[in-house]
């Protein structure tokens, strides 16, 4: 979980953020624009195919996205809660709410360092 920014900070809750960085965005417009590309420049397919090719680009430049991720270290409730979601789950099937989460007791922790000299307990 690396490169996350904090979203929230208050003395019984701390939660961190991470989005998919640029290079995500342009690999999947890329990899989208090459599908297109390949559609376009075939000369002697059918509309499917160039559909096929076209849709291809789109799903492996979906493939290759990074995921949305959260942290919350809640001190009231004396838990530790994970949750990413990727770019389907985001966008294209919201009305679900999917996301998968990780919780954990704050006693199967000892220690809990942020940065370089910060330390929650």
């Amino acid at each position: 979980m690396a490169y996350m920014t904090v979203a929230e900070r208050t003395a019984r809750r701390f939660r961190f953020v991470r989005s998919p960085s640029y290079r995500s965005w342009l690999v999947l417009l890329g990899l989208t624009g090459l599908g297109v590309y390949i559609a376009a420049t075939s000369t002697d397919s059918t509309f499917l195919w160039r559909l096929l090719c076209a849709l291809a680009g789109l799903g492996l430049g979906y493939v290759c996205m990074d995921k949305w991720e959260e942290c919350v270290l809640d001190k009231s409730q004396g838990k530790v809660t994970l949750t990413d979601q990727a770019f389907g789950d985001r966008f294209l099937f919201n009305y679900k709410k999917t996301s998968k989460n990780i919780q954990a007791n704050k006693f199967s922790r000892n220690h809990t360092c942020i940065g370089d000299n910060t330390t929650i307990r």
